[in-house]
């Protein structure tokens, strides 16, 4: 007998709008954040410093996507944000973290939050 580990959708027309895995250890993961405010993005880019804290073995450049994240956050905490300090910086966070699954999610998230906030 074996076993079945894979995904099955029945029942007529199906849509997925979110990640989906599927056989031994797979994950999927979904960071989404609500739009507009800055407490928004402040959780998104917390999340993003704990992934990249708890990935930091599979990132090649972990120290300087963690110092970019926290330089978003001092930002993003100041009396008056710079958008375009903040976007910038985002962008590059995003790029840094792309290749691992998890931390590409919460850049993925931080990016639509700071987005929504800053237009």
């Amino acid at each position: 007998m074996t076993e079945n580990q894979g995904i099955s959708f029945s029942g007529g027309y199906v849509t997925i709008s979110g990640p989906v895995a599927a056989g031994p250890h797979a994950t999927a993961n979904l960071y989404a954040a609500p739009a507009g405010t800055p407490d928004d993005a402040l959780r998104q880019v917390n999340l993003l410093l704990l992934l990249i804290r708890e990935h930091h073995a599979a990132l090649a450049d972990a120290g300087v996507a963690e110092q970019i994240a926290l330089k978003v956050r001092a930002e993003l905490t100041a009396a008056k944000p710079d958008p375009d300090r903040v976007l910038g910086a985002v962008g590059r966070l995003t790029k840094r973290v792309a290749a691992v699954g998890a931390l590409a999610t919460a850049g993925a998230g931080l990016d639509q939050a700071v987005h929504a906030l800053f237009g």
